[in-house]
């Protein structure tokens, strides 16, 4: 995180223009976490230097309006932002048959640390009616993943399993072994965070469960195109009635997915997201393809 300010000094004493592309926001998410205190010397430090770089850049790329609207609310100008939404390759991530219908399956796929939420699925993998007929994968690594194991270990439960990491060349045959996804972060990290695994499970064609606040930008993308579920972090009993109405009408399942996969194509497919980037750096896609360099 300290790389834009460092680039920003060197930039401003060689006359350059430098573009920072937020993918975190720091130290809003240090301290979102527990890991910085709100106002402690060196949370306020860190938060200036930042805030410096950002300030004297070009233009500063956010991945939604919920991490635009945090730059906005500390005082950088909203007319300097852009967002550029997060990406996943539509080539190499395409929708495949879904497996058996019982049980349900719902994957977690990626990074599960800090700022993503576990106690509210701790809850649900906890209650004795869906074992029989939803089990659930995760597939990855992060803080939470041991901790998880291990509550899972002490309860006897049975209807979790956990995977290693995928490439990203495998990353659409391990999204099609499910039926839904989920999603999560904290609500103390809304706009700190934007969680990219909601644009590799629409290439798959499949739906997704958010679990996490209503402004948050994967939030919105399940509203505007009805292709995912939203869950208030700690709402359990909503997160259980939702899956139970999911494990016996898989047709709505199905049809989520295919309007996900549609505005996926449409808005977040890899070559929409780099022609933006490419548009805020004043790069026109065509003389980039036509130099004999590149």
């Amino acid at each position: 995180p300290i790389l834009s300010p460092l680039v920003g000094m060197v930039a401003k004493l060689r006359g350059w223009r430098y573009i920072i592309w937020e993918m975190d926001l720091y130290p809003d998410i240090a301290v979102a976490v527990g890991a910085l205190r709100m106002h402690s010397p060196v949370a306020i430090a860190f938060s200036q230097v930042l805030d410096w770089g950002r300030r004297h850049a070009m233009r500063v790329v956010v991945l939604g309006e919920c991490m635009a609207n945090r730059l906005k609310h500390s005082g950088l100008e909203y007319s300097r932002i852009n967002i550029v939404h997060n990406w996943a390759d539509g080539q190499k991530i395409k929708p495949l048959a879904f497996p058996p219908w019982n049980p349900l399956t719902i994957l977690y796929s990626g990074n599960f640390g800090l700022a993503h939420d576990a106690e509210t699925i701790k809850g649900v993998i906890a209650h004795g009616e869906l074992r029989a007929s939803v089990h659930f994968v995760f597939a990855g690594r992060g803080a939470r993943v041991a901790d998880l194991k291990k509550f899972c270990s002490q309860n006897a439960v049975t209807h979790v399993s956990f995977l290693p990491a995928s490439s990203l060349d495998m990353l659409g045959e391990r999204l099609s072994l499910c039926h839904v996804g989920r999603i999560t972060h904290l609500n103390s990290t809304l706009g700190a965070v934007v969680p990219s695994k909601v644009y590799g499970l629409m290439a798959a064609g499949r739906p997704f469960i958010f679990i996490g606040p209503a402004g948050a930008t994967v939030a919105s993308i399940a509203e505007k195109y009805n292709c995912g579920w939203r869950i208030e972090p700690e709402d359990i009993s909503s997160l259980i009635q939702l899956i139970q109405s999911l494990a016996v009408n898989p047709s709505l399942i199905e049809v989520a997915g295919n309007r996900g996969r549609s505005a996926f194509e449409a808005n977040y497919d890899r070559v929409v997201g780099t022609d933006q980037i490419l548009s805020v750096m004043g790069i026109e896609k065509s003389s980039l393809c036509n130099r004999t360099d590149s």
